[in-house]
C-alpha cells in the first residue's frame, strides 16, 4: 500500500508495529484505569454536536472528532485561532508572518477551501479567488469551545467539508450572571484587553456579551535575505472584536434569540514585488448575525430554524514606488437552515432538514477588474443513527444529502459509519463517505484567469480505526485514505483555473486526551502522504509528519504547562522548508477566588522557522497578564 511507504519502518513490519503500538498503549492505560476509576466516574468526556448535528458524547462520535473546551483554551493561553488549531491532530497552519497575517489551513492535507469553518453553525466561506477563510482574525476572547471533525462529511454539511469541519462556538450565557476582565502585555509592544458578561436571569433570559482589543507592533514578516526587494519594517496587527447573544425561553421547550459575532483586523504586510520602501495595509471585517428559534414540538420531535447573514470584507492599500493602488473583496451570504431531530425509540434518532443559501461576491482588484456574481444553493439532508445488538454493541450512522447549486446542477453525497464495541472501553470503527466542493465564484468569474466552466471537485474516503475510552481517557487510532478528482488549480498553459489534478492522501492519525498521573495531557500524531497523482509529487507545503504534545499540572494555586509541536520538512514550490520543533511554556497563579495572574513564553528556544517560504515566524516572546472574575452573586 502506498501510505506504508510514507513511513520509515519496513513495510512488512508496519501493520504489526502499529497494532503493537495501539495494544501496548491501551494496556498501559488499562493499568491506570483502576487507580483513576473514582475520578473517571465523575469526569466524563464532553458532549459534541458537529459529528452528526445532534448531541452525543465525544466517545460516541463515529467521525474522528476533537474538542477544545473553555478550560483547554484558558490553559493554552493562546490568543488567536490559528495558534490554537495548529496543536490539533491532522491540522497544519501556514501564515505569511505573525498574528493577523494571511495563510492557509490544511486538514488531512486538503486545500484551505476544502475545509468548512463554522461559527455557531454559520459557514465562513469566501467567494473571491483567495481560496482561504479569515481564521487569522478570530480572537479567542470570544470563543467558548471548538469542535473539529476530520474526513468527508459533505453528506451532513455540503460543499467544502472534504477535509472536515471546524466549528467555533462563541460564549453563551448560563447560570448566575458572571463578569470577567483580562489584561495582558508583552514582547513586541503587544497588549490585549478583554471583558465579558454572561448568565441567565430568573425568567430564563440567557445573555452573553464579550469585547476585546488586541495590538502588536509585530516584526518584519518577510525575510529580506530571501526577498531582496522587501521592506524590512515591522509588520504590526490591530484587532477589535465583539460577540453577543440573548435568548428567551418564552414557554417550556420554546426558545427564541439572536447572536452575533464581529471582528475587525488591520494588518501591515510586505510583498515580494515592488521596492524596499513599499508600505502595504489590509483592513478586514468578518461578521455573522443569526436569528434562531429552538422548538420542542413534541416529546420526540425537536426543531430548529435559523436565519443568518454572513459578511467578509478585505480592503488593501498598496503604497508602492509605482503609485497607490487599492483593492476590495467582499463576500455576502444569507442562509436559512431548518433542522429536525426525531426520536424513533430509545436507541434510534432520525435527523433531517432543509438549507437555502444566497451567495454573492463583489470584487475590485485595483486594476480595473470588477465582477459581482451571485448564486443560489438549495439542499435537503437526512440522517439516522443508533445502536443494535443484545448489548447495543453495534453502532450505525447513515447520512445522505442532495445539493442544487446554480450553474452546477446537483450533487449527491453520503456517509456510512459503523462502530463495534468489543468491550465497554474498546470500540472498532470504520466508515466510507463521498464529498464535493464547488469552486469559489472568484475562480470562475475573475477577469483573465477565471473559468466559468469549472466543475465541482469530488472526493471519496474510507477510514478504519480503534478507540479506547474510560472516563476522560480517550485514545483513538485512525487509518484514512481519500482521493479527490477534478481538483482545481491554476493552469499555466491556459493561464486560467482548471480542473486539472487528482490528489490522494492516506495515513494514520493517533490522538490522546486525558489525565495521567494527575497531569492533563493532549497528544497528537499524524503520518500522511498527500500527493499530486498526476505529477507524482507531494502537495505544496504539506508535511508528512505532524506531532504535538501538551501537558499541564496543578500544584496548589499554581498551574504549569508546556506544549511541543513538530512539523517535518516540506516543499514550497522549488524551495524546501526545513523541519522544525516549537516549544512554548505557560504558568498561572490563582491569587484568590476572583484574581489570577498568568504568563507564557512562546518559542522558548527562539527557533527560526517558516511555514511559507520567504516569510518569518515570530521569535521568542514573553507575555504576562491578569484575570479578574468577581464572584457570581
Amino acid at each position: 500500500m502506498t501510505f506504508i511507504r510514507a513511513f520509515h519502518a519496513p513495510a512488512a513490519l508496519k501493520p504489526l508495529a502499529l497494532a503493537t503500538l495501539f495494544v501496548t498503549t491501551t494496556s498501559a492505560l488499562a493499568q491506570t484505569q483502576q487507580q483513576n476509576k473514582e475520578q473517571a466516574e465523575q469526569t466524563l468526556l464532553p458532549v459534541v454536536v458537529t459529528a452528526s448535528r445532534t448531541e452525543q458524547s465525544q466517545a460516541d462520535a463515529l467521525p474522528n472528532t476533537s474538542v477544545i473546551t473553555a478550560e483547554d483554551i484558558k490553559n493554552s493561553q493562546a490568543v488567536d485561532l490559528p495558534t490554537l488549531l495548529k496543536r490539533e491532530v491532522g491540522i497544519q497552519l501556514t501564515q505569511n508572518g505573525g498574528v493577523g497575517s494571511s495563510g492557509g489551513l490544511f486538514l488531512r492535507g486538503t486545500e484551505s477551501r476544502q475545509t468548512l469553518v463554522l461559527i455557531d453553525g454559520v459557514p465562513l466561506t469566501k467567494q473571491d479567488a483567495s481560496g482561504t477563510v479569515s481564521l487569522e482574525h478570530v480572537m479567542l476572547d470570544q470563543i467558548e469551545r471548538i469542535e473539529i471533525v476530520r474526513g468527508n462529511v459533505s453528506a451532513i454539511y455540503g460543499s467544502g467539508a472534504v477535509g472536515g469541519v471546524v466549528q467555533i462556538f462563541t460564549k453563551r450565557g448560563s447560570g448566575a450572571p458572571q463578569t470577567s476582565l483580562t489584561m495582558e502585555a508583552g514582547s513586541r509592544n503587544t497588549y490585549r484587553i478583554s471583558a465579558a458578561i454572561q448568565g441567565q436571569s430568573e425568567n430564563k433570559t440567557r445573555f452573553s456579551f464579550a469585547v476585546s482589543q488586541f495590538a502588536s507592533d509585530g516584526f518584519s514578516s518577510i525575510n529580506s535575505q530571501q526577498q531582496n526587494s522587501a521592506n524590512p519594517d515591522k509588520d504590526g496587527y490591530r484587532n477589535g472584536s465583539v460577540s453577543g447573544s440573548i435568548s428567551q425561553e418564552w414557554q417550556k421547550g420554546q426558545e427564541f434569540g439572536v447572536r452575533f459575532f464581529h471582528t475587525d483586523g488591520t494588518s501591515d504586510f510586505d510583498s515580494s514585488f515592488g521596492a524596499s520602501t513599499d508600505v502595504h495595509l489590509t483592513k478586514s471585517s468578518v461578521q455573522t448575525t443569526t436569528l434562531f428559534s429552538n422548538n420542542r414540538l413534541s416529546d420526540d420531535w425537536n426543531a430548529k430554524l435559523t436565519y443568518s447573514q454572513i459578511y467578509d470584507k478585505s480592503k488593501s492599500n498598496y503604497n508602492t514606488a509605482f503609485g497607490v493602488t487599492n483593492d476590495s473583496y467582499t463576500t455576502d451570504t444569507e442562509q436559512i437552515l431548518w433542522t429536525n431531530e426525531f426520536k424513533l425509540n430509545h436507541n434510534w434518532l432520525l435527523t433531517g432538514g432543509l438549507e437555502h443559501q444566497q451567495q454573492a461576491v463583489s470584487v475590485d482588484d485595483g486594476y480595473g477588474g470588477l465582477y459581482r456574481p451571485s448564486r443560489t444553493l438549495n439542499a435537503t439532508f437526512l440522517g439516522v443513527q443508533g445502536h443494535v445488538g443484545r448489548k447495543n454493541e453495534h453502532q450505525l450512522q447513515l447520512n445522505v444529502r442532495h445539493d442544487d447549486l446554480t450553474d452546477f446542477g446537483s450533487a449527491n453525497t453520503a456517509y456510512a459509519g459503523y462502530g463495534y464495541a468489543v468491550t465497554d472501553s474498546i470500540k472498532l470503527i470504520t466508515s466510507a463517505s463521498s464529498a464535493f466542493n464547488a469552486p469559489p465564484m472568484g475562480y470562475m468569474f475573475a477577469p483573465i484567469y477565471g473559468n466559468p466552466h469549472l466543475q465541482a471537485e469530488r472526493a471519496r474516503s474510507i477510514e478504519a480505526g480503534a478507540q479506547y475510552n474510560v472516563g476522560k481517557q480517550l485514545l483513538r487510532a485512525t487509518f484514512f485514505r481519500s482521493r479527490i478528482s477534478d481538483q482545481i488549480d491554476y493552469d499555466f498553459t491556459t493561464s486560467t483555473f482548471q480542473n486539472v489534478k487528482h490528489v490522494r492522501n492516506q495515513g494514520l492519525e493517533l490522538t490522546y486526551s486525558g489525565v495521567l498521573a494527575n497531569v492533563d495531557v493532549r497528544g497528537n500524531l499524524t503520518l500522511q502522504n498527500p500527493i499530486d497523482e498526476d505529477a507524482h509529487t507531494r502537495l505544496r507545503r504539506r508535511a508528512r509528519t505532524l506531532l504535538s504534545l501538551s501537558a499541564s499540572k496543578a500544584y496548589g494555586p499554581w498551574r504549569v504547562g508546556t506544549d511541543m509541536q513538530y512539523t517535518s520538512a516540506r516543499q514550497d514550490g522549488a524551495q524546501q522548508l526545513d523541519a522544525y520543533p516549537l516549544i512554548n511554556t505557560n504558568v498561572r497563579y490563582t491569587v484568590n477566588r476572583e484574581v489570577s495572574v498568568f504568563g507564557r513564553m512562546d518559542n522558548l528556544f527562539n527557533r527560526d522557522y517558516q511555514t511559507a517560504y520567504g516569510f518569518n515566524q515570530a521569535p521568542r516572546g514573553v507575555f504576562v497578564g491578569v484575570n479578574w472574575m468577581p464572584a457570581a452573586r
